[in-house]
């Protein structure tokens, strides 16, 4: 099988809808598919149009998606757009944002995983957060899962925080995970202290419910961060700030009490 090569000095390799590549692609730059290839790929950017097929593996940081796939892709960030459909036939790893608009048929793994309005997904999903607007067929396992109204997940659902919204339909078991003592036990954990003039507000108010944690964006904290009311501190799990750093990804929190209103991004510089 032959391998056609670019680089990142070349930029981008075009290949249109009358093209077919038997063999595999390698280079540093982006592609864009208009054509079918038969073999892997491995680019820093993956654009695959309307018209673009690829029969094997895909390997990028970014991968778009409009045509069809029939194999696998590990990416960084990842959009299947309306219309697009995906066969995994073996592996498909996300390790930041996908975005699905278009069909996913076969096992995911995500870090984090939207399932749009018209999106559907039949496999088995193994993800960290997890926003469901559209079809999900198969089983669930994520750390943070909302079901949104009008959505439909037909399989179970094992979980460490659940949101479920009026009008979503889920058809299949519920079930929190247990986390057993000596699994605590060996959890590594990392804290932030709160800053010194949130901690005055909250002295004064007296009340732990007057301290408001959110995600900057307003969302809820994902399951790997909790809040030591006691000691004025957010306590996070060391392997979800690791995968945050291998990733290249930061969390903004923010931390609201009475006037006082703080945001700040994960991981900390100092830890």
């Amino acid at each position: 099988m032959t391998t056609t090569s670019f680089n990142a000095e070349s930029n981008v390799l075009l290949l249109g809808s009358g093209f077919r590549i038997e063999g595999n692609i390698h280079g540093a730059g982006t592609l864009l598919l208009g054509g079918m290839v038969n073999g892997s790929i491995q680019a820093e950017t993956v654009k695959i149009t309307e018209s673009g097929q690829v029969l094997g593996v895909i390997e990028c940081s970014q991968l778009d998606i409009a045509g069809k796939l029939e194999g696998g892709f590990h990416a960084n960030d990842v959009i299947v757009r309306d219309g697009a459909f995906i066969k995994g036939s073996q592996e498909l790893l996300s390790k930041g944002t996908c975005l699905v608009s278009g069909t996913i048929n076969g096992a995911l793994k995500a870090n984090n995983l939207q399932v749009e309005n018209l999106g559907s997904l039949i496999g088995n999903i193994l993800v960290n957060q997890l926003d469901v607007y559209g079809k999900i067929i198969g089983a669930v396992d994520g750390a943070s899962v909302i079901v949104r109204n009008g959505a439909v997940v037909d399989g179970s659902i094992q979980y460490d925080n659940l949101a479920m919204e009026s009008g979503s339909d889920i058809t299949g078991q519920l079930e929190r995970k247990r986390r057993t003592p000596s699994a605590s036990a060996n959890t590594q954990t990392l804290t932030v202290d709160f800053p010194e003039a949130l901690i005055r507000e909250l002295r004064k108010n007296g009340a732990p419910d007057s301290l408001k944690v959110s995600l900057a964006n307003g969302e809820s904290l994902p399951a790997w961060i909790n809040v030591d009311h006691a000691h004025f501190q957010l306590v996070m799990q060391k392997s979800a700030i690791g995968d945050l750093r291998v990733c290249g990804q930061t969390v903004r929190i923010r931390l609201e009490a009475g006037d006082e209103v703080i945001t700040f991004t994960l991981p900390p510089e100092s830890q």
